[in-house]
Formats: structure tokens, sequence, C-alpha cells
């Protein structure tokens, strides 16, 4: 747990904050469509994101 302080925020408006610490890899869109195709996924890029 930790706690953080805006130091811009102004104490009369409710504010919500998000932060994602650990995010799951994402398959591109070349990725999908390769592996629905039944084609091999593509070098120059990443398969994930």
């Amino acid at each position: 747990m930790a706690l953080w302080t805006d130091p811009d925020g102004a104490p009369a408006h409710n504010v919500v904050y998000y932060a994602r610490v650990l995010e799951v890899p994402t398959p591109r869109w070349s990725t999908y469509d390769a592996v629905k195709m039944g084609l091999p996924t593509s070098n120059l890029v990443p398969a994930t994101l």
C-alpha cells in the first residue's frame, strides 16, 4: 500500500485515480489475424504489446 498526494489537486474536486502496475501482454491484431488464417506471425514486430 502507498499514499500519494496530488500537488496540483484542488481539494474541492472529487477525483479518482487509477494506476495499473502489472499488465497482461495483449496480442497485436496482426497476431490474431495470422493465427486465424494459419499463417506464421511476423518477425518484424513483437507478437504482443
